[in-house]
């Protein structure tokens, strides 16, 4: 009876240590791809949304002050978050139409944090637009982003299996020192509709900035292009009393260095109030992630909520990876009535 109780409590012990080794295990090793610690140069990615719409600086710089109202926005992106929070994204934009150069002007600025913050990656975007009207409902718009991309790595903030003891207690520091970097990033961006069709084309990156040195490694932010178009139809447009119910399919693709990623989805609008589903393929990858979106909209603000949740071959992977997006948005009138314009196409969500 005594060693059948004593291998149960080494079982339950062990049982507590790998838990949390394979917790800290998967936050490394991810870690470890993005900071460069591989005795090689390393290739960093930009942080991913899934309402791609709701930010639209952030998915083409050609969107700045193509709305009616000026434009606050906000976002927050927590992602496997039951894994101890190891990814969290928060952003504000801010834009509007200059009217006295009949351009568009905004401003954005994203934080990434990663690993509980041993890596935190802040941009800051200035964007100029230019658009012309070349039909009654068509409109060709491009813009200019110029960044400044601050990265600062912490290793301290991590921890290493060989760090714990057989109690799971962290036995010993990391040493190593945090390291800073400033950089600046250049980025285009070309966005059109035509009737109820629209799509853009974007290319971040122009420069590949190293944003990153740790010993003789490096890391570059690769060049990342995007693809984006979809169109809506209103399903009641034969029906002249009815409001507007819009069906809207969208296609975005996106590649940046070996990472290539498609994402399908449709919209549906009735009343203000948004229900959306998109799949997005990570072509490198045997996986899979659908997301719900659901928000809703008028001509004083916007608020959106969307939930991914992914499948591998093997099945669901849990929610500990899951991920969950909150958006939220204020319009603002101008001062002086607007000259009478066309507005180009571009979702909410």
């Amino acid at each position: 009876m005594q060693s059948n109780k004593r291998d149960n409590t080494q079982f339950t012990v062990s049982a507590t240590i790998y838990s949390i080794m394979l917790k800290q295990v998967i936050t490394i090793l991810v870690t470890i791809i993005i900071v460069g610690l591989l005795p090689s140069s390393v290739k960093g990615q930009d942080p991913g949304l899934s309402q791609f719409y709701s930010t639209p600086l952030y998915l083409n710089p050609a969107y700045a002050g193509t709305f009616k109202y000026r434009r606050l926005g906000v976002v927050y992106r927590n992602q496997w978050s039951g894994l101890g929070q190891p990814y969290a994204t928060y952003g504000v934009s801010y834009d509007q139409e200059a009217r006295s150069i009949k351009s568009g002007l905004g401003i954005s600025v994203m934080n990434d944090v990663q690993g509980d913050g041993a890596i935190n990656r802040i941009s800051a975007d200035f964007i100029y637009a230019y658009g012309v009207q070349i039909g009654y409902n068509s409109h060709i718009r491009g813009g200019l982003q110029a960044s400044l991309i601050q990265k600062s790595q912490n290793l301290s903030k991590l921890t290493f299996p060989d760090m714990l003891d057989p109690t799971g207690t962290v036995t010993q520091p990391v040493n190593a020192s945090p390291t800073n970097s400033l950089v600046p990033d250049f980025s285009v961006g070309l966005a059109m509709d035509w009737d109820i069709f629209y799509g853009g084309l974007v290319v971040h990156h122009l420069a590949e900035p190293v944003d990153s040195r740790i010993g003789g490694t490096k890391t570059k932010v690769e060049r990342k292009y995007t693809i984006h178009a979809g169109c809506e139809i209103n399903l009641y447009e034969r029906y002249r009393f009815k409001d507007k119910f819009i069906f809207s399919p969208n296609i975005i693709y996106l590649q940046q260095g070996d990472f290539r990623q498609l994402n399908l989805g449709v919209t549906f609008t009735r009343l203000n109030i948004v229900a959306g589903l998109w799949f997005r393929e990570n072509l490198d990858l045997k996986g899979h992630t659908f997301v719900v979106i659901a928000g809703y909209s008028n001509d004083q603000f916007r608020f959106g909520y969307s939930y991914d949740f992914s499948l591998l071959s093997g099945g669901f992977r849990g929610l500990e990876t899951s991920t969950h997006e909150v958006t939220f948005g204020l319009y603002f009138e101008y001062k002086q009535k607007k000259r009478k314009f066309r507005y180009m196409k571009c979702p909410k969500f």
